[in-house]
């Protein structure tokens, strides 16, 4: 662990213990690894991609929002026609294939930039330099370049309000293989992405 910055240290502590709680998801693991084993990165949130159901109170609107299902890998189309049988939400169900997404704040401006670019080139076609904090002499401060990576594998689908349906079960059939498509695409750019973090040189 780099002891020399009191920021990164914080963050790797709080990975740990994330880490032993089961917080994490596997496939995202030897992102976090591999990046964090670096003095030039280090990683504040993660996700792998993930197939979810999310009851939200209004279209658009994070605030109020529900979990109805949240699957890492590919649960099966029974598993999710199951739980959309069940839900009985009073707000907007909605079927959602998420990209992986990794946060990771750079020791420094180039850090940052060399990391977008690699991820852009695994198919990471969406990742971007977030934000960036800027001493009195106009230069980045250590770690505050914030990074995210991100793929354009996302589909969102409406399936109802209020209890009721939008579709009917025959129909949601016909659209799983879409979302099935969407998130092997994402797992696809992460593996590519976790064997061509090597390419990266351990301290710049």
């Amino acid at each position: 662990m780099d002891e020399k910055n009191p920021y990164r240290k914080r963050a790797l502590e709080e990975l740990k213990k994330a880490l032993t709680e089961g917080r994490v998801d596997n496939d995202a693991i030897p992102v976090l690894e591999a990046l964090n084993s670096s003095p030039r990165y280090v990683t504040t949130s993660s996700c792998s991609g993930r197939i979810q159901l999310i009851e939200v109170e209004d279209l658009g609107r994070k605030e109020g929002s529900n979990w109805v299902a949240k699957f890492h890998s590919w649960p099966g189309e029974e598993a999710i026609l199951e739980r959309v049988r069940g839900w009985r939400g009073r707000g907007y169900l909605i079927l959602q294939c998420q990209s992986p997404i990794f946060h990771v704040r750079c020791r420094t401006l180039q850090d940052g930039v060399e990391l977008v670019n690699l991820a852009r080139e695994c198919g990471f076609k969406y990742s971007s330099i977030r934000s960036v904090k800027l001493d009195s002499k106009g230069t980045a401060r250590e770690f505050s370049a914030v990074v995210e990576l991100l793929t354009p594998s996302r589909m969102d689908l409406p399936l109802g309000h209020g209890g009721e349906l939008f579709v009917d079960e025959a129909t949601l059939r016909r659209l799983l293989p879409l979302f099935l498509r969407c998130f092997n695409k994402g797992k696809k750019a992460l593996r590519r992405f976790t064997k061509s973090i090597s390419q990266l040189s351990p301290q710049g």
